[in-house]
């Protein structure tokens, strides 16, 4: 069976990826936030997704997904392109998804422009290949042989490039990774993926074009490829390195059982010889016929390779013939460059040849002969040393992709290191300069001043490659050009460091700078030369945080070298007073405190205070002035406090008035910051006080109310029980005596009992009575979390009354008060009249739900029916009520004088209501401390109140069970929720169940964690608690 090819590992390809290559399923979420199983809606199309194939690409993702009728296909997802040119050519896949052809892998469908996935992600729809690309075989020599390869692989590969080409498109990234296998057998190859493919509008013989988007793998793009130039040879050379890659593996892989492990130093090889005229590798002479096709495919020289009209007649069995434009011997020994009308005879004449003459990279680096005789001359020009014409080979290779430009400085200075470096019409000189901090000043104060605006990216790019490579080519100031590049480097986040010595063909800098950047090339100038600083102090806040305006300036350093123009840049800065303790005077305290804030903010500066230019003594002058604001603002603050008596006895307040008293008293000035604090602490302890003695008359007031309510109800039971005996005694008097009337008697009195029986308790004002309340003041806080799911979001500000809600979830003792009271485990009357309320067992039956006959350990955990009444099971009174549905937590509710709480009352009491902490759990950050979840819970509820509860007082808000609620279930609720109480009352099956239970995992044990169920369903680990208004 074949293998998945994991194509992200190949040679330099981070930009492409295949339609079906990586090991493995994947079943965790990819970078687009879906996992398999998920459904996807394209074009108002919905697909399920069965598989991510692949996702380490670096630019898509690869699914597999089936259609409406279960078809098996492709989905290639790209990741978001910040640079629209990058993204595919939607005319190009016009025109693909238009071709029908066994040799072209079938595009579906795909969406760019407006059609994107989310509006940001272009994809491919394709035809699956079940055999997978060329690479997916367990051994690249078994499959691959003379004969499979002439008879199968080449014709279908020219035939679906024949179709892109009749279509007018040039596919631009063939290589094996992108031909695959459509059938499991892997005999049937055809060509795909798409994301490189481009237009063009005539005849593909004749037709080029140039682009500034190139995209593809090193390995298999000819070279004017990397230049932007395209054409139909561009595909027929990736067609012979594939052949190369599948008949010669040894020639280009580190390891031959690995096919994607291509070799750099091999490819290094072949690129020489190339440019060289020669066989890119040494062929097997037993094999002379597809040696000659692959051979004729590669030519570096696009005019002399073979085309549609050579592969065709290889094809059919005639011999193809092979081109290279060799110079003449004599050539090697000229000591001029003669070619067309030019004639170079030095260095300087192929600068002023390729500065003038704007077909100079055509004429002498494409062209075959051309390049040939300029080879030979360099050599005889370096007595022969080859090592320069790799090197040479190597800048041209390496600055092509950046444009002709880059290409001309490095080569005129690989000729000429002491070239001057030309920023728009100046020029500096580096080499001879006795002063490269002057020399770099007058460059970039120009190039600031008067080049930045106007110039592109581009032209900033090459004005820094310009000056990076100018410094690697001195022959002198090695160590400074290294200060100035390492400087250079950190200012623009590049990782690479000069270790040793700067020369080089190879730079970096350029690559990131575009105008944004214009701080960073600043910053590099300020670190690099001797700047001048000043602080404006702006002012001091009571928490002892200094704000400041600090400026860093080049003026005197500019005019001291004769430039005019004014370079500096302010930031807003702060920085925390430190304040001097050791004093004995004020004057003291204010020098020794002024001379260490000075000191700090060197200190965060790196730099020395002989750097700063001016106002020192405006600093001090406003530093006095804005302490002595604070000092008076302070007395202020303590006067105005009004303290009674009894609060001044307060262990606290008396506390935090030592705190202002030492500093406004005693002058320990210093301590400001704890004063201002102690002001802030006091209004905040009055407030707490007043609440508490609020709420304690209000809970003194309620519980002799409730006392006065109970005793009325115990004598109005008694007087029932007493009325009971009495009928029961006239009963007895007024019967005769026989057996009959004896089992009248005991059945009487087994009714008393069987009404009595559950702790004795009959009213339903006592059993309500026992159900412990929390008061949660209300208030308004935020709702919602964008750290969990998407149903969580958007976080919104939600304002809530005060109520009331349960300590404790409801129990199984509490559910069966009110079933025996109530008589029915059905809702008797109302819009639910008829729904069951709970599930449960009678006697030693075992749990029916839907049509399986389970024995769950659980069942012990809640309530049967036995002896004509419902009864918790021994030892679990305490325990959460389970299996009850929403009707039933509903129904219990009303009849216990409440409600069930809202969505937004259950997260604000779990988060602590107006002491609202930031615990991602209720009642802290540790999980287990509050919640009983799937790690401990050892697969069962457990009593109430046995974890930490939160600061309200609440328990178990955070797992145990999870908790019926009165809203209907929305994922996109919190988007469209009034702020004032909202509850979602809308027309659904489905009810919010919050808190997470015992067999749920940490995730959703979260105070924002949004379940939901349907109401007339129950599980055993849904539960609910009570919630009232506050009257």
């Amino acid at each position: 069976m074949a293998k998945k090819s994991d194509k992200t590992k190949t040679y330099s390809d981070s930009n492409k990826t295949t339609i079906n290559g990586d090991s493995g399923k994947r079943t965790k979420e990819s970078v687009h936030n879906l996992k398999a199983g998920d459904k996807i809606v394209l074009k108002d199309k919905e697909y399920l997704i069965s598989e991510i194939v692949s996702e380490s690409t670096g630019e898509a993702v690869i699914y597999k997904i089936e259609d409406a009728n279960k078809n098996t296909l492709a989905l290639k997802l790209y990741f978001e392109f910040h640079n629209s040119e990058n993204e595919p050519n939607t005319e190009a896949l016009e025109r693909i998804n238009k071709i029908e052809d066994v040799d072209i892998l079938n595009l579906i469908d795909f969406g760019t422009g407006v059609n994107k996935f989310r509006g940001k992600y272009c994809y491919e729809i394709s035809d699956f290949a079940y055999g997978y690309d060329l690479l997916s075989i367990d051994s690249i020599k078994d499959k691959y042989s003379l004969d499979f390869i002439e008879k199968e692989l080449i014709p279908q590969i020219f035939k679906g490039i024949l179709r892109l080409h009749e279509n007018k498109i040039y596919h631009c990234d063939l290589k094996p990774q992108n031909v695959f296998y459509i059938d499991k057998e892997q005999k049937e190859i055809v060509i795909g993926d798409y994301g490189s493919a481009k237009t063009f509008d005539f005849d593909a013989a004749k037709s080029s074009r140039k682009t500034t988007t190139v995209k593809g793998t090193d390995f298999y793009l000819p070279p004017e490829q990397a230049r932007g130039f395209i054409s139909e040879k561009n595909d027929y050379y990736s067609f012979g390195m594939i052949l190369l890659h599948l008949f010669y593996p040894e020639k280009i892989l580190l390891n031959v059982s690995e096919p994607k492990s291509l070799s750099h130093a091999k490819l290094k090889q072949i690129i020489e010889r190339q440019f060289e005229a020669k066989s890119i590798i040494d062929y097997n002479p037993d094999y002379k016929r597809i040696n000659s096709l692959i051979e004729g495919l590669t030519l570096v020289d696009f005019k002399l390779r073979l085309g549609k009209d050579q592969v065709q007649q290889w094809i059919k069995g005639e011999d193809v013939e092979v081109s290279y434009r060799k110079t003449k011997d004599s050539t090697d020994s000229e000591k001029t460059l003669v070619f067309g009308k030019n004639t170079i005879g030095s260095v300087y004449d192929l600068r002023d040849y390729i500065l003038n003459n704007k077909d100079w990279y055509a004429d002498l680096i494409e062209d075959e002969d051309n390049r040939g005789k300029f080879m030979n001359w360099m050599l005889n020009m370096y007595e022969g040393d080859r090592s320069k014409r790799s090197t040479f080979n190597r800048i041209v290779k390496q600055y092509s992709q950046d444009g002709i430009d880059f290409v001309a400085d490095a080569v005129i200075r690989f000729f000429i290191p002491d070239y001057p470096v030309v920023f728009g019409f100046k020029t500096f000189d580096f080499e001879n300069s006795e002063d490269l901090m002057k020399t770099t000043a007058q460059a970039f104060s120009y190039l600031i001043s008067d080049l930045w605006g106007n110039s592109s990216d581009k032209d900033l790019q090459l004005y820094i490659f310009r000056y990076e490579f100018a410094l690697r080519q001195l022959t002198k100031n090695h160590r400074e050009a290294k200060k100035i590049l390492n400087i250079l480097y950190n200012e623009l986040n590049i990782k690479e460091k000069i270790k040793r010595g700067v020369f080089n063909y190879q730079v970096f800098a350029y690559t990131l700078v575009s105008k944004e950047l214009l701080n960073a090339i600043k910053n590099f100038l300020f670190e690099y030369m001797p700047v001048k600083l000043s602080i404006n102090l702006k002012k001091i806040d009571s928490e002892g945080i200094l704000y400041y305006d600090f400026e860093k300036g080049l003026s005197e350093y500019f005019s001291e070298i004769g430039i005019n123009n004014v370079l500096s840049r302010t930031t807003d800065e702060y920085i925390k007073i430190v304040p001097y303790d050791r004093y004995h005077t004020e004057k003291i305290f204010y020098d020794k405190t002024i001379d260490h804030t000075i000191k700090s903010i060197y200190t965060k500066h790196r730099t020395e205070k002989k750097f700063l230019v001016s106002g020192l003594d405006l600093f001090e002058k406003k530093f006095k002035s804005e302490f002595e604001k604070l000092f008076k603002g302070l007395k202020e603050e303590y006067y105005n406090l009004k303290l009674s008596k009894k609060l001044r006895k307060d262990i606290k307040i008396r506390k935090y008035l030592n705190n202002i008293k030492a500093v406004i008293f005693k002058n320990k000035y210093h301590q400001f910051c704890l004063a201002y604090y102690s002001i802030e602490q006091i209004n905040k302890r009055i407030e707490k006080i007043l609440e508490n003695e609020k709420e304690q008359l209000l809970y003194e007031r309620r519980k002799q109310e409730e006392a006065e309510e109970h005793d009325r109800e115990e004598e109005a039971f008694h007087r029932s029980e007493r009325r009971s005996i009495i009928n029961i005694v006239l009963i007895i008097a007024i019967t005769f005596i026989s057996i009959s009337s004896i089992a009248m008697f005991i059945n009487i009195f087994d009714y008393i009992k069987s009404k009595r029986n559950f702790d004795n308790i009959l009213e339903k004002e006592i059993a309500v009575q026992q159900i412990d309340m929390v008061y949660v003041k209300g208030g308004t806080f935020t709702m919602g979390s964008e750290e969990g799911e998407e149903n969580e979001t958007p976080i919104h500000t939600v304002a809530l009354n005060d109520f009331y809600i349960s300590k404790y979830e409801i129990t199984n003792e509490q559910f069966c008060w009110f079933l025996n009271i109530y008589g029915s485990d059905t809702v008797k009357e109302g819009e639910h009249k008829g729904k069951k309320m709970i599930y449960y067992t009678s006697g030693k039956e075992k749990w029916l739900w839907k049509g399986y006959i389970e024995d769950y350990s659980y069942e012990n955990q809640g309530i049967n029916f036995t002896e004509k009444a419902w009864r918790p099971r021994i030892g679990y009174d305490n325990y959460p009520v389970i299996k009850v549905t929403w009707y039933g937590a509903n129904e219990f509710c009303n009849w216990a004088n409440g409600r069930l709480p809202t969505e937004s009352e259950w997260e604000y009491s779990a988060s602590s209501g107006s002491e609202k902490s930031a615990t991602k759990y209720a009642g802290s950050n540790r999980i287990d401390n509050v919640a009983w979840y799937s790690d401990n819970s050892n697969d069962k509820t457990h009593d109430i109140g046995e974890k930490e509860s939160n600061e309200l007082g609440i328990y178990d808000m955070s797992g145990n069970v999870w908790e019926w609620v009165e809203d209907c279930y929305d994922k996109d609720y919190y988007s469209k929720c009034p702020e004032k109480n909202p509850v979602n009352l809308t027309k659904s099956s489905y009810k919010v169940i919050r808190g997470g239970g015992f067999e749920s995992k940490k995730s959703d044990n979260t105070i924002t964690h949004r379940g939901n169920y349907k109401r007339d369903s129950r599980d055993t680990d849904i539960g609910f608690r009570l919630c009232r208004d506050k009257k």
